[in-house]
């Protein structure tokens, strides 16, 4: 999605650039109109998936990680992160299955949306028209990638609410961010380091590690943000160390990391606003 077109602007830049550039007043009143009632049925299905199973088992999950204060579990008294209020409001959404759908996107355009969005504006205490800008930008989004991709994405057995969905999700915090056209571009951008630009990587070797990354990453990630909360292993305040350990089906390569967890956390100020992210060091 990032190749340039001959004399011409990448798609994630055509996108970016629509997303920095939208605003409430080019809005046309059916957009608001139909955005208003799509947050409002979205709140409604949440609050009636509040009490299923996987939602509660959600917010047990919460509880655990002991998270900041920051936004809203709609339909309880917890406040949590924004991250693991969009985790448990999202949940309690999609959990009766009644959310709306959109024949463009094939699939449930409003949960992926808000679930991001609206904890984010909570936490940075945006205007109600900021957060229907922001939740029109995200639909906007997903809708013309699913417009584009289907129905070949959903034959082939992708479900679009969480395929596209992130996309929308992610133009609409960029939008709440008051990201500009090249900040989300980069933001898109996979960030490389090492000698190894070619991915995935050819020596045999090297792609094992590529390949349990790919396997294995998902629940190395659900394991360490339980444990820890959110945030990154630093790749830069890191050890490594290999040994050979006999075996008589053949000898071990055995590799332990060791990597300092950096929880994200507020830092630099917008507007009078904190930032929300991570930094080394």
């Amino acid at each position: 999605m990032t190749s340039q077109r001959p004399g011409g602007l990448s798609v994630i830049e055509q996108l970016a650039g629509y997303v920095a550039t939208e605003a409430f007043d080019k809005l046309p009143e059916a957009a608001v109109a139909a955005a208003r009632r799509a947050i409002l049925d979205t709140l409604g299905v949440t609050l009636a998936g509040v009490v299923e199973p996987t939602a509660v088992r959600v917010r047990e999950l919460i509880a655990h990680r002991r998270a900041g204060d920051e936004a809203t579990v709609i339909g309880t008294p917890l406040r949590t992160s924004v991250e693991d209020a969009a985790l448990a409001n999202g949940t309690a959404s999609h959990a009766l299955d009644y959310d709306d759908l959109n024949q463009s996107l094939s699939g449930h355009p409003s949960v992926p949306i808000l679930a991001a969005a609206l904890p984010l504006a909570e936490r940075r205490r945006a205007s109600g028209a900021a957060l229907v800008t922001a939740f029109v930008a995200g639909v906007e989004i997903e809708a013309k990638l699913g417009r584009a991709l289907n129905p070949a994405l959903y034959e082939i057995g992708w479900h679009a609410t969480g395929v596209l969905g992130i996309f929308g999700a992610a133009a609409a915090a960029a939008k709440l961010f008051g990201l500009t056209p090249s900040e989300q571009t980069m933001l898109n951008e996979v960030p490389m380091r090492g000698a190894e630009a070619q991915m995935p990587p050819t020596d045999p070797l090297i792609y094992r590690f590529y390949e349990l990354v790919m396997v294995n990453g998902p629940a190395w990630k659900a394991l360490i943000e339980e444990e820890f909360g959110d945030g990154i292993m630093s790749a830069i305040d890191f050890d490594l160390q290999m040994e050979r350990l006999p075996n008589p089906k053949g000898d071990r390569v055995k590799i332990t990391m060791s990597g300092k967890f950096l929880p994200y956390k507020y830092y630099g100020n917008s507007g009078n606003v904190p930032e929300y992210g991570y930094k080394e060091g």
